[in-house]
């Protein structure tokens, strides 16, 4: 029987190792988006011949994640039928492994979509170069700050600490006064990784946005292979027209040698819906999954 414990940030190096020879890197399977959501989910994790499993609670009901990890040495029919509980629930499961998983289990198990938790996605490449007609709107609020302000863009280091946090503290928190929960939660998560930005800044990176060496945004996020990157967090002052469509693409040039963003799900919440679907004219959903046996 594995032994599970609750998930610390002394399992982060460890978890990080596993996540980048994952075959199922969802954005909330992230060791930062668990930790973002540890206060709601309460997760667990076990480290156990080179995986990590990890488990939460949601409602008074168990789910589980797949193990973290290479996948391509293990049966999935095994791994899902003989190494799960009877009665697991395993969430979180993105499309091209729920295929691969139904093509081994076939009629043995069941598979059900989550539509709240499908992520999005966009391509790199035009979010970098915002090309046509489609792109016009931001490609002009982009334009309207680079080209007509002296700016910065660099990275997010201990000594920057006090200047964004009382960025975030009295600019985006007096933005987002009567926004709705969700962003009100956000910002209170955002406010202690930066008072913790001395543990958090080798589990995410940061970088900041200066104009006259005062702060007017950030973002956080991390590449977490080849063709991935994800984007936590990026807020801007609205006073400056562009600033946070520009922060956002230094961010990606950072990284133009990826394939997809990936900002994550909607959670059913349609505010944020809709700020998903309003940052780019195109954007695909990768649809997830839930995974439990048949009988």
């Amino acid at each position: 029987m594995r032994h599970f414990v609750p998930l610390g940030l002394e399992h982060a190096k460890n978890y990080m190792k596993l996540y980048t020879k994952s075959q199922n890197k969802s954005f909330n399977s992230s060791f930062f988006s668990l930790w973002l959501n540890n206060d709601i989910y309460k997760y667990e994790v076990c480290f156990d011949n080179n995986l990590c499993w990890v488990r939460y609670h949601d409602k008074d009901k168990e789910y589980y994640h797949l193990p973290v990890g290479d996948l391509r040495t293990y049966s999935l029919e095994k791994l899902i039928l003989k190494e799960f509980p009877r009665d697991a629930k395993i969430t979180n499961v993105m499309a091209p492994m729920a295929l691969k998983i139904h093509l081994s289990c076939r009629n043995k198990i069941k598979l059900r979509e989550d539509p709240k938790t499908a992520e999005y996605l966009y391509e790199v490449d035009k979010q970098i170069n915002l090309p046509g007609i489609r792109y016009h709107l931001r490609r002009q609020h982009v334009r309207a700050f680079i080209d007509n302000y002296d700016y910065k863009y660099v990275k997010l280091y201990a000594k920057n600490i006090p200047a964004v946090l009382s960025f975030h503290t009295n600019v985006i928190k007096e933005q987002h006064q009567h926004s709705y929960d969700y962003i009100k939660k956000q910002d209170d998560l955002i406010t202690n990784i930066f008072q913790n930005w001395q543990i958090f800044q080798n589990i995410v990176k940061g970088n900041v946005l200066l104009m006259d060496d005062k702060v007017v945004g950030y973002v956080l996020g991390e590449a977490v292979d080849k063709e991935n990157v994800f984007m936590y967090f990026s807020n801007a002052a609205s006073c400056w027209r562009g600033a946070q469509e520009s922060g956002e693409l230094l961010f990606l040039e950072q990284h133009y040698r990826c394939r997809h963003l990936n900002t994550g799900e909607d959670k059913g919440i349609p505010s944020l819906r809709r700020i998903k679907q309003e940052y780019s004219p195109e954007f695909k959903k990768m649809k997830k999954y839930h995974i439990r046996r048949a009988n």
